[in-house]
């Protein structure tokens, strides 16, 4: 099977992916040293990306000094099981800012020395599967001492020229934008683009998280992305220009979900399945799940798709369920005619065939969607339970609740209903 991944569709001119399932789908791998278990799980579920930054502190430990034996057995343990990397170039160095808080850079020293980290970086992995990613979440509490667009812009400016001398066909994307749905998020970054930040990075990376009582509400990212696509537009970005999301997760203890433990996680599982298929309604070449394993020292990084115990997470299995189901598909279009809140996604594969990916953020009810030349329809919840719908004076009738909902009209297809605006 890691053959099969190894042979993965190629990338795009820009060095990023298609979106399209399971090609953008990755994990987020943070504190841990992953295992021939970690590898075997990673394949079943079809991961394509794993997310881990080579920091600069680990391996520029001396000045002007690089060792790389620790980055070099984690790049080609990832190569070896045909995973690409999306590597955060971060974060400070106190041997170049001595005194100042290790997470920012903002003197003239500390700008040539992350430069210079970052050429020999990115120099040194030029011929690996690696999109590198500036820094991460600038705009938040990963500068300090406080966030500072035209800082994080000095920095920029000193160091892609030299990444790009290093290797002229890198694909960088940033700033690896902390919540979106943040106003002072977006100001942030308009400051970025001012100084032409789209210009200089091949993509601009975002983290979905949006405060207090909206992590579990993944939909309005699809208000987000049309924000982000005007201020992009603003400047000068085509309509095309990649957007892709590098961090998103949600707590399975997170106060927004009630329950059990299983409730609860099944919650989780709802949320970030149905966060995957809105980025890939959005296009989105990149969507990383935060993350792999949960942290073990407490519950607020209880997130993985991985339990602390070792055991796999409801989430795990709604994404195997997922890239299984999907496997080769990408959304076509969302179909209109349907209440605000409900969710139909029309997905379609290279052979012509479609599925459909529905869910509503209301509360659980019927609907009715127009099939053309078909005579039954496979469905099967979020978990993967199937069972069959016949198709009725060219209707079928499903259930929609708060977890994707999957139909299989092999070579059949929707009825001819208007799209809504992505």
């Amino acid at each position: 099977m890691f053959a099969l991944l190894a042979c993965a569709s190629p990338l795009m001119a820009d060095g990023l992916p298609a979106s399209r399932v399971p090609d953008s789908f990755g994990v987020n791998v943070s504190g841990i040293d992953l295992t021939d278990d970690d590898f075997e799980r990673m394949t079943e579920l079809n991961v394509h990306w794993v997310r881990r930054g080579i920091l600069w502190t680990q391996v520029e430990k001396e000045k002007g000094e690089f060792t790389w034996d620790q980055a070099d057995a984690f790049v080609n343990e990832l190569e070896e099981h045909g995973l690409g990397l999306v590597s955060p170039v971060a974060f400070g160095n106190t041997l170049y800012e001595p005194g100042q808080h290790w997470i920012g850079v903002r003197t003239e020293a500390g700008r040539e020395g992350y430069a210079n980290y970052a050429a020999n970086l990115v120099g040194r992995y030029k011929d690996k599967k690696i999109i590198w990613e500036i820094w991460n979440e600038p705009n938040g509490s990963f500068w300090e001492p406080e966030a500072n667009a035209d800082q994080f812009m000095d920095m920029v400016d000193v160091a892609i020229p030299r990444m790009r001398e290093a290797d002229p066909d890198c694909t960088i994307v940033g700033p690896s934008l902390y919540n979106i749905g943040w106003p002072k998020a977006m100001a942030w970054l308009e400051v970025c683009l001012q100084r032409g930040l789209h210009e200089k990075v091949d993509g601009i990376s975002f983290h979905s998280y949006a405060g207090r009582n909206t992590n579990s509400q993944p939909e309005l990212n699809i208000q987000w992305h049309q924000e982000l696509r005007a201020l992009l537009a603003k400047y000068g970005a085509p309509e095309d220009y990649p957007i892709i999301q590098s961090e998103y997760g949600i707590n399975v203890q997170s106060h927004e979900f009630s329950g059990s433990r299983i409730e609860r996680e099944t919650q989780q599982a709802q949320t970030v399945t149905r966060s995957y298929l809105i980025m890939l309604m959005l296009e989105m070449p990149v969507n990383i799940h935060y993350e792999w394993q949960s942290r073990t020292k407490s519950t607020r990084g209880d997130k993985g798709l991985i339990n602390r115990d070792g055991t796999t997470a409801i989430a795990y299995d709604a994404f195997n369920v997922l890239t299984d189901l999907l496997d080769g598909y990408a959304v076509d279009r969302r179909l209109a005619g349907h209440d605000a809140d409900d969710y139909i996604l029309v997905l379609t594969n290279s052979d012509g065939h479609t599925r459909l990916a529905a869910w509503t953020t209301a509360e659980p009810h019927e609907v009715a969607i127009p099939v053309n030349h078909a005579d039954a329809a496979d469905v099967w919840d979020l978990l993967g339970e199937k069972h069959g719908v016949e198709v009725e004076d060219g209707m079928i009738s499903i259930q929609l609740d708060h977890g994707p909902t999957y139909v299989g009209l092999g070579a059949g297809s929707v009825g001819e209903t208007a799209a809504v605006d992505r």
